[in-house]
Formats: structure tokens, C-alpha cells, sequence
């Protein structure tokens, strides 16, 4: 019987620590060259994130930010309009969810990026 508790009660921890990883969107590649990093989502909605420029030109930024579910449904969706990135610099965004709930969103096992105009 103890045993069987010990065994809950690691599997519990187990998944009680994996379960923030699929909330975080740590950093990915949106084109040749240009990176997101720590996008957030809050329950109400607002996405939050940094494009980073590697390149040597300028470029202006317009793009769709689908968030998917491990079956590749989406379920929310945002888009980003004319986001300014200097050539080796770093730009922040903040818009809001067009579509879905900020709690799908925030637990979406990937997002994938949809380049409008670069």
C-alpha cells in the first residue's frame, strides 16, 4: 500500500512540474533570420513577445500567430501589423487574441507563424 502511494504521489509530482512547459513559448524561428522570443499569453487575452532582427536590413514586420493545440487545431489566434525591427535589434509586441479564449491559447502546444508582409 505504501508503495502504491509513493508511486501516485511521484507520478503526481512528474506531472505537476511538465505541466508549465506547455504553456511557455520560449523562443523559435519566424524566417530566415528572424526569431520570436518569450511569448506570453494572459487569460484575458493579450499576447505579449519580442521579434529579434539577426540580419543586416530593416525590416517591417506584419504576420498572423496561430496557437495550436498537440493535434495541430488552432485554437486562438493573433496578428501582429507593421512591427518595425532594426538590422541586429530587438522589437517588443502587444496585441490581442482575434480568435479562441486566452486559456486555450495559453496552454497551446505550439504556435506557428504566418508571415503577411516582411
Amino acid at each position: 500500500m505504501k508503495k502504491m502511494i509513493a508511486a501516485v504521489c511521484f507520478i503526481s509530482l512528474v506531472l505537476v512540474i511538465a505541466m508549465p512547459a506547455f504553456a511557455f513559448f520560449d523562443n523559435g524561428e519566424i524566417a530566415p533570420g528572424i526569431f520570436f522570443d518569450d511569448v506570453e499569453v494572459s487569460n484575458n487575452g493579450w499576447v505579449k513577445g519580442v521579434v529579434v532582427n539577426k540580419t543586416d536590413q530593416y525590416i517591417c514586420l506584419s504576420a498572423s500567430i496561430l496557437f495550436c493545440d498537440i493535434f495541430n487545431k488552432a485554437v486562438g489566434d493573433a496578428y501582429v501589423s507593421s512591427l518595425d525591427v532594426l538590422p541586429k535589434g530587438k522589437a517588443v509586441f502587444q496585441t490581442v487574441l482575434l480568435n479562441g479564449s486566452g486559456k486555450d491559447a495559453k496552454h497551446a502546444h505550439k504556435i506557428v507563424w504566418i508571415v503577411k508582409r516582411l
